[in-house]
This record gives C-alpha cells, structure tokens and sequence, in this order.
C-alpha cells in the first residue's frame, strides 16, 4: 500500500516499498535482542532500530551552523550543546526556515555540561537549520529522527560558511533518496549550483539563489540517477550544507555534514564488518586530474592493508572493506595523490540501520563529542584510532546535565583501533565527552537505540532451510505431493482441519532462540501437541497491540514467560522445540487463545505470510 507523506527534507514524497540496495540512520526504549556491539569492541544484547555516527571536534567555538532539521509532521530535531570550559556560557539560537528565520533557545550552560533542546518547541517546518551564538567555546550537533523514531541521524556543526562544500555520499537509484540541505545565514542572498560527481563522471545539477537568513532542499533524482553520486556546491557566498539520505521505505536514514577543503589524507575511526555488519568507503575526487588512492585499515588485532585505486577526475568510488578486512572491527586511513573527500557508510543488523560520517584531516590529543545517550538501553560508543607508531593513553571525561563524570581509559596500541562503551561510567540522556591522549589519535562517538514504530523483526533469525509460501515448499521437494506436514498457511491437515499459521525452519535447528516480533504482553502459554517420540511442545500467546501472536512448538517456557510477562521486540524469551521449526499463527486484537482450523476460516484468524515475507 502506498503512503504519501511529508519528509525531514521537506518536500511530500510517495512511500512504498523500495528494493534493497547497496547503500543505506535521542532515546527510546529497552534494548533487546542479539547483535555484536557495533563498531567495535563488545558483543552484548541489543536491538537496535536507528543508529547515528559524528566525527568527533578537535576545538570548540563559540559560532556553530546545522543545515538540517524538522520538526514537522511527527520528525523531531533536537540540538546538544556540550559546555567544556570552566566558566558558565551564555547560548542564543536562530533558526533559518523556508519562510525566514526565526527565534530559537536562548540559555545559560553551566561549566563542565551538555543541555539538549527541542527544536519543535519553537517552530514547526518541515525544514529547519539553526545558527547557534555563544559567549564562550561550545561544541554543537544536532540529532534528528523520523516518525515513530524508526530511524535517527546525526551530525557535527561547522564553525563557519563557506563557498565551496563537498559531499562523497549520494545514492538515487534502487530507490534510495538523496537530499541536499544547503543553509544561507548571512544577511545577503547566495547564488547557489551544485554539480554531480558519478562512476560516469560529473553532471550538472541545479541552480539557486537562497535569500537571506533561509533553508532550501534539493533532492537529487530530479537531477541524476545513479548509485553512486557526489556533491560539489559553489555559492556566492557563504553558506552551509548536509546531506540526508533514505532507503528501504524510509526504515533507514543517515546524514552527513558537508566537506569545505577537501584532502589528501583522511582517518576514519568506526566501520565493523562483522557477521550483519558494512562498512563503505566513499571517495569523491572533485578536481580536473586523477588521483591515486591508497589506504590502511586499523583493527583491533592490528594494521591491514586496504583498498588502492585510481579515481577519475570528476568522479566518486565505493569500496567494500569486508573485501580486505573481514569480520573485524576497523579504522581506516586513506592517502591520495591529490585532493579528495571521503565519508564512510555503515550498516548493521543486515542494515535495518545505517550511518554515515565524514571522515577527519587531522589527528589531535583532545576531542570533543555534544552529542550521548546512556539511559534507558541506549548505547553510547567511542571510536579511538592510532595510526601512529607509538601506544597511545587515552582518558574520557564525560560532561552531563549534572555536571563532569569520569569516563572510561585505556591504552591504544601502535596501528590499531580501540571501542569505549560510556554506559560503563555514567547513566544519563545528556552525555558529552572530552577525549585527551598522549598522543595523536583520530576518533567518532556512535549512538544507537530502539524506536517506537510498529515494524516487527523476524521471529527466528534467517537464513531458513525451507520456503513457507504455497508455491515455494511444494516446489523445495522437500515435502512429497499430498504431505500434511506443508509449512504454508492453510495447509491440509490430518482430520480435515487447516494449517492456522507457517512454519518457519531455522538453519540452526532445535534450540533457535524465539524472538518477540514486537513489544508485547504474555497472554497464555500452555502445551501445544506431544511428538510421537514422546516430546512435549508448548505454545506461548502474545498480545502485541495490533494484532496477537502464537509462537507455537517451542520448548517448555521458563517460569518468568508467564501471563502478564512483558516482552520487547527483538527479545528472545523462548525456543525451538525438536520440531526444528517455529508455528507462527497471528489473530485479531482481542484473541484469548490459540485454536484449530477446520472449514471456514475464521473471523479473527490473520494469515502471516505477507508478514513473514517483508521479514525474510
């Protein structure tokens, strides 16, 4: 079914169900599930609906501009300002929208904090950027997230406008969305152009002129359509960019601040290419000759060599680090002959989630990150890297809403890569961190957490042995023709009676972990059916709001699997019995128990293949 609806970038766009592609996301709730620690460092238990990345500040100022935002139909924009110093800092902010600016939060931040303020509670647009004034040095991001919070993005303010941006991500194809946000805060207009740097070479984009003290939108396909495409935007005068990008019917985003002196050396501290993670390389080349490309991948075991290539003048590239650092948790540093730009994507939880960052020129012994979240199951990770010859010492201060917390420390070895989990130190919503070394290191924050939209996650995890459509499991072979033991929904049984759900067959067999598809409510468990061999199943019912679920044919339950146990998606709280499937059979809101099938189909019983087919 499609949807029309209004987005961050500011314009109605038509949601419908896009095509998976190869490129691509300040709280919520519980975190559930199972995934390894993103980028980095631990494995844990996590469900993880958005994610977000920013490259970290070496200095603070007291001038900072965020192109993107909205506050919306359902979006929210929040702005974190991180006050490092030791005296208090007086903030005014003014938001530039389509129809003008307008005045935003004016407050005092106490030394040594972070405050975070709701862009929605001093306008409503559908495109919104800030210009932010302080009285002393402060560090700015902003953090932005759609409805239902089914994604978030993230992004470092500049210090300054400037006349040249650059921007190596891009995607148009496959039905992946690509937006520019271009913000004038002067008090002048700014004639604007932006030109495309693709795997064919450039194309000419549009061009604008931005009144004063506003925020335009261009979105790319209008332009060009390719899956690889960069961004060179000229003005007359000072101005400031981002770009935000969508895929995967809007249940991903990410966003990226622009580029305004691109580099021959770039360090990139976060990427993971572990089992359900990516992790992408884009390089755009802006100038009139080729440039040579070499880069090396820092691990948490050591140094790799990583992707050489030759990039065509005008022209941007993508490289796939698993290619030459697979299963690791990686840092990157490119070296060219020439001047380029480079961003890295990533991916995770076989991309229910992106992020993407721009990478950094420099190396520093003190960094700065606004933005962190470590209350209610949300993650807050740092990645340090030391490209250097020498261990490096690291040590975090974390700046909250109540004042300085100490943070984590440690040591980087000579070419390696290194994750720090705040959670570890402080429980908070407001978190900012200061990072000082020894020596010179690279370093991102990433963020991650649960939103609360009604997208389920897949019961049990693929891959599956066996289709569970009608045509796919007579067509496996695996069932001969006339068997009562097919999988899909409606199937003949013995005694005349109708298969109520689909059998879904994990590839890991009996024992699978049994996830709840979404939050719910115990409701019933109870035994199911007794195997020939003797093997008692149970199943468990679960009110999930919109509709209610029976997970059928699992293993006796433990005791806190009860009615009235509340469940959050992602949770495993069951599993698979010596069936080595898992009975899913879904009802209408209401339902009190599982029941046979025989003739009529009744009223309140859903068929779950659709479901289960957006989900596998």
């Amino acid at each position: 079914m499609k949807q029309q609806w209004m987005t961050g970038p500011g314009h109605a766009v038509v949601a419908c169900a896009l095509s998976a592609v190869m490129l691509l996301a300040v709280c919520g709730g519980a975190l559930a599930g199972s995934s390894p620690g993103a980028g980095g460092g631990a494995s844990g238990v996590y469900e993880r609906d958005w994610g977000t990345c920013a490259s970290a500040v070496s200095a603070p100022a007291r001038r900072w501009y965020l192109a993107e935002g909205c506050t919306a139909g359902g979006f929210q924009t929040w702005v974190l300002v991180q006050n490092p110093g030791t005296r208090p800092v007086d903030v005014t902010m003014e938001l530039q929208t389509a129809q003008g600016a307008r005045q935003g939060p004016s407050d005092t931040i106490p030394p040594l904090s972070r405050r975070t303020y709701n862009l929605a509670d001093y306008v409503v647009s559908y495109e919104v950027s800030t210009s932010v004034s302080a009285t002393g040095d402060v560090v700015c991001e902003r953090a932005m997230y759609g409805p239902g919070r089914i994604w978030g993005t993230g992004a470092t303010g500049v210090t300054q406008p400037a006349k040249t941006w650059y921007l190596a991500e891009g995607c148009t194809a496959g039905g992946v969305e690509t937006w520019v946000l271009l913000q004038n805060p002067g008090a002048t207009p700014a004639n604007v152009r932006l030109t495309f740097q693709t795997t064919n070479g450039q194309v000419r984009g549009p061009t604008d002129t931005i009144p004063a003290r506003t925020r335009r939108t261009y979105k790319l396909a209008d332009y060009v359509t390719s899956y690889d495409v960069a961004t060179t935007v000229t003005a007359s005068a000072g101005v400031v960019c981002e770009r935000a990008m969508y895929g995967d019917d809007r249940e991903w985003a990410t966003d990226s601040t622009g580029i305004s002196t691109p580099s021959t050396t770039w360090y990139m501290s976060e990427g993971c290419t572990l089992p359900g993670f990516e992790t992408w390389l884009l390089v755009q080349n802006p100038g009139d000759k080729p440039v040579y490309l070499t880069t090396h991948l820092l691990t948490d075991s050591g140094e790799v060599a990583g992707p050489s290539a030759r990039l065509e003048a005008g022209s941007r590239t993508s490289f796939d680090l698993s290619g030459w650092a697979p299963d690791k948790s990686i840092a990157a540093v490119v070296s060219a002959s020439g001047p380029v730009v480079a961003e890295r994507a990533m991916y995770g939880d076989h991309r229910r989630w992106g992020s993407c960052s721009g990478g950094s020129q420099e190396l520093s012994t003190r960094w700065y990150m606004a933005e962190g979240c470590t209350a209610s199951g949300f993650e807050t990770w740092v990645a340090v890297a030391n490209p250097g010859d020498e261990p490096v010492d690291v040590s975090f201060q974390l700046q909250t809403d109540k004042g300085p917390v100490a943070g984590p420390s440690g040591t980087i070895e000579a070419h390696r890569r290194r994750t720090f989990d705040l959670s570890g130190s402080v429980t908070s919503y407001n978190v900012s961190s200061l990072l000082e070394a020894t020596g010179p290191v690279a370093c991102e924050r990433s963020m991650y957490g649960v939103g609360t939209s009604r997208r389920m996650c897949a019961p049990v995890e693929a891959p599956l042995l066996y289709p569970f459509t009608r045509d796919g499991s007579a067509a496996c072979g695996h069932w001969p023709a006339g068997s009562t033991d097919y999988p899909y929904f409606g199937a003949p049984r013995e005694g005349g009676r109708l298969h109520a759900g689909v059998d879904i067959y994990p590839a890991t067999g009996k024992g699978t972990p049994v996830r709840a598809v979404k939050d719910g409510t115990v409701i019933k468990t109870g035994l199911f059916y007794t195997r020939a061999t003797g093997e008692q199943t149970y199943a468990i019912l679960v009110d999930h709001g919109d509709f209610v679920a029976n997970y059928g044919e699992v293993q006796p339950p433990e005791s806190w699997v009860a009615p009235g146990a509340h469940l959050a998606r992602g949770q495993a709280f069951a599993s698979v019995s010596g069936t080595v499937q898992l009975h899913f059979e879904m009802y209408a809101p209401g339902t009190t128990s599982w029941s046979q099938w025989y003739g009529p189909q009744p009223a309140n019983l859903i068929d779950p293949t659709n479901d289960m087919l957006e989900l596998y």
